[in-house]
């Protein structure tokens, strides 16, 4: 069985949203979610945040749990400055 890892863009911005949106659709339609692989998001802002708390608020409707592969320190630090580290399952257990 291989490690697939969904991959998060470098940026997640509003000019993106409805793109990464529809991906996030259609990998929950199929599945449960792969560990989100998010090294390379580099640029997020607050609408990119909001569609990963919806995606963490559906895959949890559906049973799936978010899981990270990793987080780049720039969603880290935006995700504490707002205080939803634990609501995108950022936090620690």
């Amino acid at each position: 069985m291989t490690d697939t890892r969904f991959e998060l863009p470098e940026a997640l911005v509003i000019q993106n949203i409805a793109e990464w949106k529809a991906r996030f659709s259609e990998q929950l339609a199929n599945g449960p979610l792969p560990p989100l692989e998010g090294s390379q998001l580099r640029d997020i802002d607050t609408a990119g945040l909001q569609l990963l708390l919806a995606l963490v608020i559906e895959a949890d409707k559906q049973g799936s749990a978010v899981r990270w592969a990793s987080v780049s320190a720039e969603l880290n630090e935006y995700a504490q400055s707002l205080g939803v580290t634990e609501h995108l399952k950022l936090a620690p257990a």
